[in-house]
């Protein structure tokens, strides 16, 4: 027996969820932050290219500056001054 095509449903599919990120500010855990709140945290000054982060699926913490995922939202952020 054949099996008759699924009609359309009258619902959408659900919207993707973005990935939820935590961030280790001062030794506190902060978040889940979505993309668009870790530029948000970049732009004050809580995010950057050391903070230690962590996403579900992820072993372990790592600095910022080291998960591809997050290059785009750290470019916005300034190197390190050199020492005087």
């Amino acid at each position: 027996a054949a099996h008759a095509p699924t009609p359309p449903s009258a619902e959408p599919p659900p919207l993707p969820t973005q990935t939820q990120w935590f961030i280790g500010v001062d030794g506190q855990r902060q978040g889940p932050f979505d993309l668009g709140g870790l530029a948000a945290q970049v732009a004050a000054g809580t995010l950057g290219p050391e903070t230690l982060a962590w996403r579900a699926g992820m072993a372990q913490w790592q600095p910022a500056g080291q998960l591809p995922e997050l290059a785009s939202v750290l470019a916005s952020v300034p190197p390190p001054l050199p020492p005087r």
